[in-house]
Parts: C-alpha cells; structure tokens; sequence
C-alpha cells in the first residue's frame, strides 16, 4: 500500500518498499515541528535573483515538493521495478542547453530510505523528446540524482535502493571560505527541480539533523555537472 509523508501542509505519495535491501537503523533524525506560519530564511550563499525568490517561498512554507515553479508530474509511462514504484515524470530542459531531457521523480519512506530521487535521461532535441532508450535505467548516460550527484561516479547499479554499497553517497556544501559545511545524505534528502527566471534549478533538502533547516540549489548543467547557485537556511 501507498504512504503519504506528511510535509508540513502538502503530502506526496511515497513509494513502496525496498525489494531484498537490508533496512539499517536510521540516523538521528531533525523532527522539526510543522511551522504554524511564516518563518525567517536567510541566504547563506548566493546572489542570484533565483535565491531570492526561493528564499521567500521558504519563508512561507518550507517544502519539499509543491513549489509554484514545479514541472507538472504525470504517472510515469514505463514499468519499473519494485524499488522504483509510483514514480512520476516530465519533460523539461533539465540540463539547460536547450534541449528536451526525460525526468523521472521518485519518493521513499522507511527506515533505509526517507527522501525522493531524478532518474534525468537527456534529451537530444528541442522540439519533441528525444532520449537514447525508451528504458531509462538501461540508458548508460542517465543521472540519477542525489547518488550520483557528487564525487565518483557511481553506477547506477551500485546506488541505493538497488544496492547499499553507497548509502553514504550525497552532497556537502560549504561556505564562509569553507569554514562551515552541511551534509545532504542522499538516503535522507528530498529533490525537486524547479523552472525560475528561464533557467531549471535542483533544489536539495534534508530530513537527517545535520541538513533539517537546510536548503541546497543547484542549477545542472551538460555533461552530468552542477554549478551551486544558493543555500538557503531556515532559522
């Protein structure tokens, strides 16, 4: 059966177990309670327009999907395994070259895993979808996202739900000259991309206590790459 997560004012089906992996206990979690109104945000990197915007929309309500500048996910057209049930999918110029890539969202909640993942295939047109395969985990060139987000590059394959092998994969940023940095880990972290000003935007937060309160954007570029445009932090 289906679970929903409750996220604070907008709940999002979350997907089903975790085929033969081995449930660990979970970290220290940050159980922050739900915001009964508006709370400061600041921006801890970044001077874009985009943090800006964000850091408003934060402020309202700090999310992990519902954001107004969402893609509009549609069940997804191809059947996946267990692990990746229920996911949901859109087109957009993910990479932002101006192409069509095919984005897959996928969402967990147990005691492994309690977050969401993109599965990207990307696109060769700009008119029309136009992807390697019509099989996106048998696309060699597919990210999936946060596992493969930063560091080596790990097989698909070898990431979590499929495998345990790097249940540490994730993402750490730094600021004030590296003096401070925060730990998204990919099996506790929530990920969306966001279309602002033109431009496709990644945004990272976190469910475990070292990146509760934490938000991370990162705009993707070609070749399986990011540039961090913002973080943001909830006071």
């Amino acid at each position: 059966m289906n679970r929903t997560r409750d996220t604070g004012g907008s709940r999002r089906p979350l997907c089903r177990g975790l085929g033969a992996l081995v449930l660990l206990p979970l970290p220290l979690l940050g159980d922050e309670p739900a915001a009964t109104g508006p709370r400061a945000v600041e921006v801890l990197v970044g001077s874009e327009p985009v943090c800006e915007t964000l850091r408003q929309e934060l402020a309202v309500h700090w999310q992990v999907n519902g954001f107004a500048a969402e893609p509009e996910w549609r069940p997804a057209g191809v059947q996946f395994p267990e692990a990746l049930a229920d996911a949901q999918e859109a087109d957009l110029d993910f990479y932002n070259d101006g192409k069509l890539s095919h984005v897959l969202l996928t969402a967990w909640a147990s005691r492994y895993m309690l977050g969401s993942a993109l599965l990207v295939q990307h696109g060769r047109a700009a008119a029309r979808l136009d992807v390697a395969t019509s099989e996106p985990l048998e696309d060699p060139d597919a990210w999936f996202i946060p596992c493969q987000l930063q560091g080596k590059r790990v097989p698909l394959k070898e990431c979590p739900p499929f495998s345990a092998n790097n249940d540490d994969a994730g993402l750490t940023v730094s600021w004030a000259q590296r003096t401070h940095h925060v730990r998204f880990q990919g099996r506790y972290s929530d990920i969306v991309p966001v279309r602002l000003h033109g431009t496709t935007y990644v945004i990272v937060t976190g469910s475990a206590a070292e990146s509760v309160g934490y938000a991370a954007v990162l705009k993707p570029l070609p070749e399986r790459t990011f540039r961090m445009t913002c973080l943001l932090h909830r006071l």
